[in-house]
């Protein structure tokens, strides 16, 4: 197992970001972020961060660079924010709920996709407290023709989700 010291730079397993340790325990180091926070983390989901020297630089190709982040932009997405529901005109009763709502959104959107044969879109539910993203998870489990895989990632957490549709097993909802 390796060896950390106090005020060295590592990072954590499946996340991104680098963190400082603060203090060492036998199973858990007392990490900063970037940010400031603290974090109390297992030693076993820590890693040591090594510095890179790069000697040359390499110039990228502008032209194909611009055009991938083009075709980014372009994939079709669904915002499920309750701020971008209300600016696309989607209006919450006062007896719904917004998370109903957002499903009846996100199934509306499904639907749009299938008709329009598009093989991958994104889903925009936020990083919150996954109750959304659990939701869509849960409602695409067992259908078939749909998959699902984590889209932006920020600071561990998931904000969006990719759909990939295979449209010759997709129904709509």
């Amino acid at each position: 197992m390796p060896v950390f010291t106090v005020a060295e730079r590592v990072t954590i397993l499946y996340e991104t970001g680098i963190y400082e340790v603060l203090a060492l325990g036998s199973e858990y180091l007392l990490l900063k972020d970037e940010f400031g926070f603290e974090r109390k983390v297992a030693i076993s989901l820590i890693c040591k961060t090594k510095q890179i020297e790069v000697k040359k630089l390499v110039q990228k190709d502008l032209e194909t660079t611009s055009m991938k982040v083009s075709y980014l932009q372009e994939m079709p997405h669904l915002d499920l924010h309750s701020e971008a529901l209300e600016e696309r005109g989607v209006v919450v009763k006062s007896d719904e709920v917004v998370l109903l709502v957002q499903l009846r959104e996100f199934k509306n959107f499904c639907n749009q996709m299938i008709d329009q044969r598009q093989l991958r879109f994104r889903i925009i539910h936020g990083i919150g407290n996954g109750v959304l993203r659990n939701e869509i998870r849960a409602l695409l489990a067992n259908r078939k023709g749909f998959t699902l895989h984590d889209d932006q990632v920020s600071f561990g957490r998931v904000g969006a989700s990719l759909v990939e549709l295979r449209l010759s097993e997709a129904k709509k909802f």
